[in-house]
Parts: C-alpha cells; sequence; structure tokens
C-alpha cells in the first residue's frame, strides 16, 4: 500500500461536531493541524480538547472559541490558565511544578 499524505486542512475535515479530539502534547503538538482546527471553528461546537501539556500555539482557549472547543488538559502553561479558566470555570488546572 502507498503512503499518502494530506494537508491539514484536509485532514481537520474528518473532525465532527461534538466529537473528543486527543493533541499531541509537549514538543509533538501538530502546529499545522491546531491552527487548521481552529480555523473549522465555525463548523463545529461541542468538541472537547485533551491534552497533556500544550508548549505551542493554542487558538481552541481563547474566549471567541467557546461554542466549538472546551479545552481539558492536566497541565497547562499560565498564559493558557487565566483566559481558559474564564471561559470553563468547571475545569480544573494544574501548573508543570503541581501548584496552581
Amino acid at each position: 500500500m502507498a503512503a499518502t499524505s494530506v494537508s491539514a486542512e484536509e485532514a481537520v475535515q474528518l473532525v465532527r461536531p461534538g466529537q473528543r479530539i486527543f493533541i499531541g502534547s509537549g514538543a509533538a503538538e501538530p502546529q499545522a493541524l491546531v491552527t487548521a482546527l481552529a480555523a473549522r471553528s465555525a463548523e463545529l461546537h461541542g468538541n472537547e480538547i485533551v491534552h497533556i501539556l500544550t508548549l505551542g500555539v493554542a487558538p481552541y482557549c481563547d474566549p471567541d472559541y467557546t461554542a466549538a472547543f472546551r479545552h481539558n488538559a492536566p497541565i497547562s502553561r499560565s498564559r493558557l490558565r487565566t483566559p481558559a479558566s474564564r471561559v470553563y470555570p468547571r475545569t480544573t488546572w494544574r501548573s508543570a511544578s503541581g501548584v496552581n
């Protein structure tokens, strides 16, 4: 079977409203896919973004994406916790050091 590749934009067309989406963590976070997913936010609603630790861009935490994405991460950079905690007050945020 021949290897096939698709663009990030084509790959995120497989995401449907209401699905849970796991995003690779840390240095493995696929920035092109994250950006392409955020670009589809108007077509999506009720999706849960799950990852362990993000080091890159995280547009899904922006309050503008509240209807499309719910962010669920046990560890998040402090830059993301503040705006996201306003949008998702029921999410538990833990810092990398284990201190909130």
